[in-house]
């Protein structure tokens, strides 16, 4: 893989999997659930959406997989990874239920606050 091509790749995978989106949550859950090994799978399964877009077709075959699955690999294993330990280490604090409730509030009210703001927020219609 040229370096142009990999350098927006690197970045897309970063990009990816550092927003709060699907893999995320999924390898948060996963952490939670069954500990850190399966978290990070799990998430890695979910990135192989972006791959198609940087495959290039006229590239020898295995060093072009060679380096997407370095890249992968790199990144899943710092971001998801730091994703699956921190739940997996959230979740021995959260044992209590004022622990629980805590949480919950704290979360409800950033809910009603983002609530809050769609509702006053207005938007210039097109004409």
């Amino acid at each position: 893989m040229a370096l142009p091509v990999w350098i927006p790749f690197f970045f897309a995978s970063v990009a990816i999997s550092l927003s709060p989106g699907p893999g995320a949550f999924a390898a948060m859950g996963a952490g939670l659930n069954h500990g850190f090994g399966r978290g990070k799978w799990i998430s890695a399964g979910l990135l192989l959406g972006v791959l198609p877009q940087f495959i290039d077709a006229g590239a020898a075959l295995l060093p072009r997989y060679l380096t997407i699955g370095a890249t992968f690999g790199m990144v899943e294993c710092v971001v998801m990874g730091g994703y699956v330990a921190l739940a997996s280490r959230l979740l021995g604090g959260l044992r209590s239920p004022r622990q629980i409730r805590w949480l919950n509030r704290s979360f409800g009210s950033l809910f009603v606050m983002a609530g809050a703001t769609l509702a006053l927020f207005k938007r210039g219609l097109p004409g």
